[in-house]
């Protein structure tokens, strides 16, 4: 196990965004979190990383509390890409990628850091704009470019908020067939918010489905993705097909 999550509980402004959220996430998994807007996604990532302090509960990983982390620690155990872009940096793509290995640098940058940050740039398809500035570049080469930073930060876990939001049909493929790869071969822990159900179903080990704070469900895209739970939970009617045994959501006019 790489990550456990047990009962997480976080209000804001005396509202509840997180109630009794548990979950453990082990090696080479790619764990998507799914749930409606409002349902506490971001809210989740955001605690386990401490972004937002959870008012009761705990996260650890590799059995070491996240709390008790300093801010290096938990830079060296989990990278992070938020949903929203907003930095808007005015240094270039490979400076941007190289920040990553900030966690491990003592007063500069190694060859061991620049090297991984050219190898990170061409598993990204990333390596012709490696001299753009990062403000010039597009909202999809942003965030490429920002999964790249996280990918070359080389934690154990991987925390992405809808990181394939700004990304076309190729490109969100591409992207996550990559962070497949990198979960599978380095044994790195993959946690994703995404709203996009289909390619979750296509891409995630397991799926964990919010509703208004609380785990609603837990399991399979196939256990998980069910023509009930969408009705329940999403308000939605859909018809769904199962291909390679993974379903696939079919919405009807």
């Amino acid at each position: 196990m790489v990550l456990e999550v047990e009962k997480l509980y976080f209000a804001y402004n005396s509202v509840s965004m997180l109630r009794d959220v548990s979950f453990q996430v082990y090696d080479s998994e790619i764990v998507g979190i799914i749930g409606p807007n409002g349902s506490g996604k971001s809210t989740l990532i955001k605690n386990i990383l401490r972004l937002l302090n959870p008012d009761s509960g705990q996260v650890t990983v590799d059995g070491n509390k996240v709390k008790e982390m300093s801010v290096n620690e938990r830079a060296a155990s989990m990278s992070y890409v938020p949903q929203f872009i907003t930095p808007n940096f005015s240094h270039s793509v490979f400076y941007t990628v190289l920040m990553g290995r900030k966690p491990y640098i003592g007063w500069t940058y190694s060859e061991n850091d620049r090297k991984i940050t050219s190898d990170t740039l061409k598993q990204m398809k990333l390596d012709d704009l490696r001299d753009r500035l990062f403000n010039t570049l597009s909202g999809g080469e942003k965030q490429k470019t920002l999964l790249a930073r996280a990918i070359a930060q080389d934690c154990r876990v991987m925390l992405l908020d809808e990181p394939t939001s700004n990304l076309d049909l190729k490109h969100k493929q591409e992207v996550m067939m990559i962070l497949k790869q990198i979960a599978n071969k380095k044994k790195n822990s993959v946690i994703m918010a995404i709203h996009d159900l289909n390619l979750a179903a296509l891409f995630c080990d397991r799926l964990i489905l919010l509703n208004q704070g609380k785990k609603a469900e837990e399991g399979s895209p196939r256990e998980v993705i069910t023509k009930e739970n969408l009705k329940k939970i999403y308000d939605v009617e859909v018809n769904i097909a199962i291909h390679n045994n993974n379903p696939y959501i079919i919405l009807e006019p």
